[in-house]
């Protein structure tokens, strides 16, 4: 059985599954492998559940008609994603970044979708497989895309655009992430910008952040005259002419946007730039400045930059993820908030992980950070091995279960409480307490 064929089996019935826990009748289930799992394991039992069709090793043992045998699976997704995409003449906005990738992607979705039927990420299926995934879920009626591309190693971003082929492409910002695999800054420079090379030789259309010093020392390597007039080179940043400015002090984010004040639903002053970058992308699309301003206070993101009250007390959650970057703009952030009193703020942060030999020391200046703060030492909760093996004065917990457990019999009232840390460390668990 060939691409075409399964290819052809894909159109008559949508439906893709790589967890053979969730499959859907008649879908296609792909055995992808990991460090941790085979799906060839479920192959069977994906068929016995509804799938149409088990796309497995080609050294799968059992023989049946409804086993598609491939050298790879997950390649074999990837292709299929590609046939798909070369189906659509739809702009595709690929983003990538640092920091502020899936904010960012959520306000220009929201925004796009007062005008197009939008198509995009969901979630963080953001990676080799759920970029792939993420794409055969465009159908005909959609005519606009909005994809998220994370990157773990050098690469990853040439890899995911060869993919996707993006039309349109920002990086949102450049930092220190996934060191253990990217091993140093200039490694994640080179692999971000990755898309830019993409979209120079595709003659499509760049948002460039100027705000972001890295990316605009790459820019100017990159971007010569001939390039910037044939790849269609859109520029913005806090100090551009683009009547946003912010309005400092609150815990929600509060902005002045063409002479109306706009009360947002999130928080924190570093999503200022997010916003700019998604109004500058939805202006370009001709989408209205008064349509703008009526979604803006609906944007809510769930894990980032979320503000929840409780019975108890409020608390901004930014438990999708973390990297050095974020977590002290972050912190800053917090600190800064003037409308409420200083014994009333609590800091609750987890690891961050995936830094490599550099996690000491990272893990140390955020000690360092959090040291010059005002705050009250028994204010401050750390959690997980890395900290536990900093110099520091605070409170430090195993795990979020030992931290449960803790609040369990110390409850807090009336404060305002900022939580963040990686995804692994599931830090959105100590809501039920708070």
């Amino acid at each position: 059985m060939n691409i075409d064929i399964l290819y052809s089996h894909f159109l008559k019935n949508q439906k893709i599954c790589t967890d053979s826990r969730k499959v859907e009748k008649d879908s296609i289930f792909f055995a992808l492998k990991g460090p941790k799992y085979n799906g060839n394991l479920f192959a069977k039992d994906a068929l016995k559940k509804g799938a149409k069709i088990a796309v497995v090793d080609h050294d799968f043992k059992y023989k049946d008609e409804r086993f598609f045998h491939v050298y790879n699976p997950l390649l074999c997704l990837q292709n299929l994603a590609k046939k798909h995409r070369k189906k659509f003449n739809i702009p595709v906005i690929g983003i990538t970044g640092t920091n502020g990738k899936t904010s960012t992607k959520e306000f220009i979705s929201i925004f796009l979708s007062h005008k197009f039927n939008v198509a995009h990420t969901k979630g963080n299926l953001n990676n080799h497989i759920g970029v792939p995934l993420t794409i055969l879920t465009i159908n005909h009626s959609h005519t606009i895309a909005v994809l998220e591309f994370g990157a773990n190693k050098k690469g990853d971003i040439k890899e995911l655009c060869e993919i996707a082929n993006p039309t349109h492409g920002l990086i949102t910002n450049i930092g220190k992430a996934h060191l253990k695999d990217f091993i140093n800054i200039e490694n994640i420079i080179n692999t971000k910008t990755e898309l830019w090379s993409y979209l120079i030789k595709q003659n499509g259309t760049i948002f460039l952040n100027y705000d972001d010093k890295l990316l605009m020392q790459k820019s100017k390597e990159i971007f010569n005259n001939d390039i910037i007039k044939k790849c269609n080179l859109h520029g913005y940043g806090l100090n551009e002419q683009n009547n946003i400015e912010l309005i400092e002090g609150t815990n929600l984010l509060h902005i002045k946007y063409d002479r109306s004040l706009i009360k947002t639903n999130i928080t924190g002053s570093y999503n200022l730039i997010n916003i700019i970058c998604a109004v500058k992308v939805a202006s370009y699309f001709q989408v209205k400045s008064e349509k703008i301003k009526e979604l803006l206070p609906k944007v809510k993101i769930k894990n980032r930059s979320e503000f929840i009250k409780t019975q108890k007390n409020e608390i901004i959650l930014d438990a999708y993820n973390a990297n050095p970057n974020s977590m002290c703009i972050a912190i800053k952030n917090f600190l800064e908030i003037k409308n409420y009193k200083i014994n009333q703020k609590i800091i609750i942060i987890g690891d961050m992980l995936e830094l490599g030999k550099e996690e000491i020391i990272e893990h140390q200046k955020i000690i360092q950070l959090l040291n010059k703060s005002q705050l009250p030492k028994n204010n401050i909760f750390l959690i997980g091995s890395i900290f536990s093996k900093t110099q520091n004065q605070f409170q430090i917990f195993e795990n979020k279960n030992t931290m449960i457990n803790f609040l369990k019999e110390n409850s807090l009232f009336d404060k305002i409480i900022f939580i963040k840390g990686s995804r692994k460390i599931e830090l959105e668990s100590l809501i039920q307490q708070l």
